[in-house]
């Protein structure tokens, strides 16, 4: 997800009160990339379909992967940090291949993932064929006992 925000562009988010503090008019407060805003603000304006929340911004900058500042006991970051860290998230596109074994040009044209699936197919198939044969002997002679056994009397307990 790219906000496509240069650091002189602006964007427009209502914030509740009719004029105010410099750089809200009217009720609308302009932000840049670099402006320092609170993570809900940032969450809303950023992602404004609510599919990322302050707790994730929070556990995200615990982590390391968002620039916050703690000011006054409020945490604040930028749409320019919200920016990098989506990049960091972006998932790698793997392109779709050709992935026949049984080629009959001549060539293996195989990924590494069929080859992989496929030895680990083989090494199920040799493993099962080994738990199919009995069980060798464990114990190579007779386990009775040998020795013989002394019976001991049991004495009365009188005083």
């Amino acid at each position: 997800m790219s906000l496509g925000l240069d650091p002189v562009e602006t964007v427009r988010v209502s914030v509740g009160t009719e004029g105010g503090p410099e750089g809200q008019a009217g009720g609308v407060e302009v932000i840049t990339a670099t402006t320092r805003i609170r993570l809900a603000t940032a969450a809303a304006t950023a992602f404004p379909e609510g599919d990322v929340s302050v707790k994730w911004l929070r556990a995200q900058a615990r982590a390391g992967k968002l620039d916050v500042w703690r000011i006054a006991g409020k945490d604040f970051t930028t749409l320019e940090a919200v920016e990098r860290l989506t990049e960091q998230c972006r998932a790698p596109s793997s392109p779709q291949g050709y992935t026949s074994a049984n080629d009959t040009g001549g060539s293996l044209n195989t990924s590494s993932s069929t080859v992989d699936v496929r030895s680990a197919q083989a090494a199920a198939r040799i493993a099962s064929e080994r738990l199919k044969k009995p069980s060798a002997d464990t114990s190579g002679r007779s386990t009775r006992p040998s020795g013989q056994v002394i019976q001991i009397e049991r004495q009365s307990r009188t005083s």
